[in-house]
């Protein structure tokens, strides 16, 4: 039997805290640290389509679902200070970050169900 080469070009992200939300959803874009383990090969190799997002309990009323994704239109490395500049002192300022940008999030959830 071949083995079938699956095509991974959808990322669901795990969005934990709302700050990285708002950075998500008014500046449109997400970082992924590059020291992580298990950085997605799209990411890497830069062939992401779609990202979308995954949020955890502190979104109360819209946590434990994918409500929000977006199209990738790019994806380049940067340090966290850059991304960041309001951090410039943070011990992580110099670590480096995949930056997937999109045009905008939407929401994948119609508001009518």
């Amino acid at each position: 039997m071949v083995k079938q080469n699956k095509k991974r070009d959808f990322l669901v992200a795990l969005m934990n805290n709302k700050y990285d939300f708002q950075i998500a959803k008014e500046q449109n874009w997400y970082r992924i640290p590059c020291s992580t383990k298990m950085v997605p090969e799209s990411v890497v190799n830069n062939t992401l389509k779609y990202i979308a997002f995954y949020h955890t309990k502190i979104f109360n009323e819209d946590a434990y679902c994918v409500r929000w994704y977006g199209e990738v239109k790019n994806i380049s490395i940067a340090p966290r200070k850059v991304l960041l500049p309001e951090i410039q002192n943070d011990l992580k300022a110099n670590d480096e970050y995949y930056k997937i940008e999109f045009d905008s999030i939407e929401c994948a959830i119609n508001s009518d169900y």
